[in-house]
Protein backbone atom coordinates (compact mmCIF):
# COMPACT_ATOMS: atom_id res chain seq x y z
CA UNK A 1 0.00 0.00 0.00
CA UNK A 2 2.80 2.44 0.29
CA UNK A 3 3.95 1.60 -2.87
CA UNK A 4 0.95 2.64 -4.37
CA UNK A 5 1.01 5.85 -2.46
CA UNK A 6 4.53 6.57 -3.06
CA UNK A 7 3.65 6.49 -6.89
CA UNK A 8 0.74 8.53 -6.71
CA UNK A 9 2.40 11.35 -5.28
CA UNK A 10 5.65 10.82 -7.87
CA UNK A 11 2.98 10.80 -10.59
CA UNK A 12 1.30 14.16 -8.45
CA UNK A 13 4.85 16.04 -8.39
CA UNK A 14 5.37 15.29 -12.29
CA UNK A 15 2.55 16.65 -13.63
CA UNK A 16 2.92 19.86 -10.96
CA UNK A 17 7.01 20.34 -12.58
CA UNK A 18 5.72 19.80 -16.08
CA UNK A 19 2.48 21.76 -16.03
CA UNK A 20 5.73 25.17 -15.39
CA UNK A 21 7.78 23.46 -17.64
CA UNK A 22 9.60 26.07 -19.97
CA UNK A 23 8.01 26.67 -22.73
CA UNK A 24 10.36 26.77 -26.03
CA UNK A 25 7.50 27.79 -29.11
CA UNK A 26 7.88 31.45 -29.44
CA UNK A 27 5.10 31.49 -31.98
CA UNK A 28 7.38 32.75 -34.93
CA UNK A 29 6.16 29.66 -36.93
CA UNK A 30 2.36 30.41 -36.23
CA UNK A 31 -0.07 31.82 -37.71
CA UNK A 32 -1.61 35.89 -36.70
CA UNK A 33 -4.53 35.48 -34.91
CA UNK A 34 -8.12 36.58 -36.86
CA UNK A 35 -8.69 40.13 -37.01
CA UNK A 36 -11.85 40.42 -34.57
CA UNK A 37 -13.59 42.32 -32.28
CA UNK A 38 -14.97 40.13 -29.17
CA UNK A 39 -12.36 40.77 -26.71
CA UNK A 40 -10.60 37.57 -27.54
CA UNK A 41 -7.33 38.83 -25.83
CA UNK A 42 -5.03 38.47 -28.70
CA UNK A 43 -2.86 40.26 -30.64
CA UNK A 44 -0.21 39.43 -33.18
CA UNK A 45 1.83 41.31 -36.13
CA UNK A 46 4.88 40.81 -38.36
CA UNK A 47 8.32 42.10 -37.81
CA UNK A 48 10.38 42.55 -41.02
CA UNK A 49 7.89 39.70 -42.07
CA UNK A 50 8.78 37.36 -38.94
CA UNK A 51 5.48 36.64 -36.64
CA UNK A 52 5.23 38.08 -33.69
CA UNK A 53 3.29 36.66 -30.81
CA UNK A 54 3.22 37.72 -27.19
CA UNK A 55 4.41 34.65 -24.67
CA UNK A 56 6.05 33.86 -21.55
CA UNK A 57 8.60 31.53 -20.69
CA UNK A 58 6.12 29.77 -18.52
CA UNK A 59 4.08 26.56 -19.59
CA UNK A 60 1.46 27.49 -17.37
CA UNK A 61 -0.24 30.71 -16.85
CA UNK A 62 0.52 31.20 -12.31
CA UNK A 63 4.34 30.66 -12.25
CA UNK A 64 5.53 34.29 -11.48
CA UNK A 65 5.77 35.54 -15.08
CA UNK A 66 4.57 38.49 -15.88
CA UNK A 67 1.27 39.21 -18.40
CA UNK A 68 2.52 38.91 -21.65
CA UNK A 69 -0.23 41.18 -23.24
CA UNK A 70 -2.19 44.37 -21.51
CA UNK A 71 -4.18 47.29 -22.42
CA UNK A 72 -4.87 50.37 -20.23
CA UNK A 73 -6.79 53.39 -21.08
CA UNK A 74 -7.30 56.29 -18.88
CA UNK A 75 -8.29 59.91 -18.34
CA UNK A 76 -6.58 61.90 -16.49
CA UNK A 77 -9.19 64.46 -15.33
CA UNK A 78 -6.55 67.04 -13.96
CA UNK A 79 -4.86 67.42 -17.52
CA UNK A 80 -7.65 66.46 -19.23
CA UNK A 81 -5.86 63.52 -21.11
CA UNK A 82 -6.52 60.20 -22.67
CA UNK A 83 -3.96 57.67 -22.86
CA UNK A 84 -4.14 54.07 -24.65
CA UNK A 85 -1.53 51.93 -23.82
CA UNK A 86 -1.21 48.67 -25.72
CA UNK A 87 1.86 46.63 -24.58
CA UNK A 88 2.87 42.57 -25.95
CA UNK A 89 6.20 40.93 -24.76
CA UNK A 90 7.65 37.57 -25.78
CA UNK A 91 10.49 36.86 -23.98
CA UNK A 92 11.07 32.84 -25.37
CA UNK A 93 14.09 33.14 -27.06
CA UNK A 94 15.10 36.12 -26.64
CA UNK A 95 13.37 39.13 -25.45
CA UNK A 96 10.86 41.37 -27.62
CA UNK A 97 8.26 43.72 -26.46
CA UNK A 98 5.74 46.06 -28.89
CA UNK A 99 4.48 49.17 -27.31
CA UNK A 100 1.34 51.40 -28.84
CA UNK A 101 0.98 54.62 -26.94
CA UNK A 102 -1.48 57.37 -27.69
CA UNK A 103 -2.09 60.03 -25.52
CA UNK A 104 -5.54 62.00 -26.70
CA UNK A 105 -6.89 65.49 -25.52
CA UNK A 106 -10.09 63.91 -26.43
CA UNK A 107 -11.62 60.27 -25.64
CA UNK A 108 -10.86 57.50 -28.01
CA UNK A 109 -12.82 56.88 -31.08
CA UNK A 110 -12.99 54.56 -33.50
CA UNK A 111 -11.31 55.51 -36.68
CA UNK A 112 -7.51 56.20 -37.57
CA UNK A 113 -4.98 57.73 -35.88
CA UNK A 114 -1.51 58.37 -36.93
CA UNK A 115 1.46 56.80 -34.73
CA UNK A 116 4.44 59.24 -34.63
CA UNK A 117 5.02 61.02 -31.52
CA UNK A 118 3.36 62.95 -28.92
CA UNK A 119 3.95 66.07 -27.11
CA UNK A 120 2.38 65.29 -23.48
CA UNK A 121 2.07 69.10 -21.61
CA UNK A 122 1.61 67.09 -18.45
CA UNK A 123 5.46 66.30 -18.40
CA UNK A 124 6.61 68.33 -20.97
CA UNK A 125 8.17 65.84 -22.78
CA UNK A 126 7.58 64.19 -26.69
CA UNK A 127 7.32 60.40 -26.74
CA UNK A 128 6.66 57.63 -29.46
CA UNK A 129 3.39 56.65 -30.66
CA UNK A 130 4.91 52.97 -30.96
CA UNK A 131 7.84 51.69 -29.76
CA UNK A 132 9.94 48.31 -29.16
CA UNK A 133 12.88 46.78 -27.14
CA UNK A 134 14.03 43.67 -29.69
CA UNK A 135 16.82 41.31 -28.56
CA UNK A 136 16.58 38.43 -30.41
CA UNK A 137 16.90 37.03 -33.89
CA UNK A 138 14.51 38.20 -36.00
CA UNK A 139 14.31 37.06 -40.00
CA UNK A 140 17.57 35.66 -39.43
CA UNK A 141 19.18 38.61 -37.76
CA UNK A 142 20.19 39.18 -34.50
CA UNK A 143 18.38 42.59 -33.19
CA UNK A 144 19.40 44.52 -29.78
CA UNK A 145 18.36 47.55 -30.05
CA UNK A 146 15.40 49.88 -28.87
CA UNK A 147 13.40 51.07 -31.70
CA UNK A 148 10.49 54.11 -31.90
CA UNK A 149 8.58 55.99 -34.01
CA UNK A 150 9.46 59.63 -34.59
CA UNK A 151 7.74 62.35 -36.76
CA UNK A 152 9.37 60.81 -39.92
CA UNK A 153 9.46 57.39 -39.22
CA UNK A 154 5.57 57.05 -38.44
CA UNK A 155 2.57 54.58 -38.93
CA UNK A 156 -1.36 54.09 -38.44
CA UNK A 157 -3.12 52.38 -35.83
CA UNK A 158 -7.18 52.19 -36.77
CA UNK A 159 -9.33 51.85 -34.05
CA UNK A 160 -12.12 49.10 -34.83
CA UNK A 161 -14.12 48.36 -31.71
CA UNK A 162 -14.60 50.40 -28.24
CA UNK A 163 -16.89 48.22 -26.57
CA UNK A 164 -17.54 49.79 -22.90
CA UNK A 165 -20.00 47.29 -21.90
CA UNK A 166 -17.88 44.54 -22.23
CA UNK A 167 -14.50 46.57 -21.76
CA UNK A 168 -12.37 45.56 -24.43
CA UNK A 169 -11.07 47.42 -27.53
CA UNK A 170 -9.91 46.32 -30.31
CA UNK A 171 -7.74 47.61 -33.64
CA UNK A 172 -5.31 47.02 -36.32
CA UNK A 173 -2.04 48.80 -37.04
CA UNK A 174 0.87 49.03 -39.21
CA UNK A 175 4.33 51.33 -38.64
CA UNK A 176 8.01 51.57 -39.03
CA UNK A 177 10.31 52.14 -36.35
CA UNK A 178 13.69 53.71 -36.17
CA UNK A 179 16.69 52.84 -33.98
CA UNK A 180 19.85 55.56 -32.65
CA UNK A 181 21.99 54.02 -35.48
CA UNK A 182 19.13 55.19 -38.41
CA UNK A 183 17.94 51.10 -38.26
CA UNK A 184 14.62 51.11 -39.58
CA UNK A 185 12.23 47.89 -38.73
CA UNK A 186 8.39 47.22 -40.66
CA UNK A 187 5.31 46.49 -38.07
CA UNK A 188 2.95 44.90 -40.72
CA UNK A 189 -0.23 43.14 -40.10
CA UNK A 190 -0.86 44.73 -36.69
CA UNK A 191 -4.26 43.02 -35.00
CA UNK A 192 -5.06 43.15 -31.26
CA UNK A 193 -8.74 42.25 -28.89
CA UNK A 194 -7.94 43.20 -25.87
CA UNK A 195 -10.19 43.71 -22.66
CA UNK A 196 -9.28 46.48 -20.54
CA UNK A 197 -7.36 46.06 -17.27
Amino acid sequence: MKTFYSKILILVLSLIIFSCSTNDDDGTNSDLPEITSEGAYTFGCKINGQVFLPKNDQGCLNCGSPNPLRLGYSQDRENDEYHLSVIARNDINGDASINLDLYLDEPLEERVYDLSESYIPSIDRTWPNASSSIYREISGETINSYFKTTSEVTGTLEIIEINESERFIAGIFQFQAINEEGKVLNFTDGRFDIRIY
